[in-house]
């Protein structure tokens, strides 16, 4: 690996891309709702890559959760450089469809897939305009701009407004800016 993320720190949420990151050489936040799953995988990264993964439970619909990772994450890394937001569930992951959900489902749904990524952005960014700037991916399934067969609440997700389901440009500051990129699966932004 080329190493193309020395010295950068990244906070990952739904961490399945914390092996690609670590080996590019990024010390890592990861999180994720399933803290005994995450663990497991963290330790196995610890054995070959020692103590640049710090391993926290987050569920990102909760702000308070949120607000706890960021000063857990600056206290041990002492910065964040990047955010990923890749944390996120179907509809079909609590119930069969559209039919037999509920409301409280639905407002599930949008707060792991949308609101998530404004409270993960809006924790972060302050400490990325601390040291000058940053990058922030927000993933999402491929359902928010194709529809998909089956009885499933994704199609709704195409009405977001644009920049919480693709690529935007972010202002942090009169001189200094945040890209979103579109990655496809398994790649890193330069």
């Amino acid at each position: 690996m080329s190493k193309r993320l020395n010295d950068k720190v990244a906070l990952i949420t739904g961490a399945a891309e914390l092996a690609l990151f670590v080996k590019e050489g990024a010390k890592v936040i990861a999180t994720d709702i399933n803290a005994k799953l995450l663990n497991k995988h963290v330790d196995t990264l610890k054995e070959q890559y020692g103590d640049t993964i710090l391993s926290l439970k987050l569920d990102v619909t909760k702000e308070d959760e949120w607000i706890d990772a960021v000063v857990q994450g600056i206290k041990k890394f002492k910065k964040i450089d990047i955010l990923v937001n890749n944390a996120g569930i179907g509809i079909t992951d609590k119930t069969s469809g559209l039919t037999d959900s509920t409301v409280d489902d639905w407002h599930l749904f949008m707060d792991t897939n949308a609101m998530s990524h404004f409270l993960g952005m809006k924790h972060v960014v302050p400490e990325m305009k601390k040291i000058g700037g940053g990058s922030i991916i927000n993933i999402s399934s491929l359902a928010s701009v194709q529809g998909i067969a089956g009885p499933h609440l994704t199609r709704p997700l195409r009405r977001l407004p644009g920049h919480l389901r693709r690529e935007r440009h972010v202002t942090l500051a009169s001189t200094t800016s945040v890209s979103t990129p579109s990655c496809p699966a398994g790649s890193l932004p330069r």
